[in-house]
């Protein structure tokens, strides 16, 4: 499961984001099923193409847990 790095602030880069993609790509390659949690449904991170399944959440240890159990 990757975290996404939530909502952007004004002058913040997306180095969050760049870090969730290749984070979730690694995991990928090596043969793991990715799940991608982000509140912030314009970063690229949300692409369908990203990770095997995808949730536009809020980041919070019970939305987490619920996700990683489906």
């Amino acid at each position: 499961m990757v975290l996404g790095g939530g909502p952007n602030r004004i002058g913040q880069g997306i180095e969050f984001d760049y870090c969730c993609v290749h984070a979730s790509l690694a995991l990928r390659e090596d043969g793991y099923e990715t799940i991608m949690v982000n509140c912030n449904p314009e970063t690229v991170s949300t692409d369908y193409d990203t990770s095997d399944r995808l949730y536009f959440e809020p980041v919070t240890l019970e939305r987490c847990a619920r996700n990683r159990a489906y």
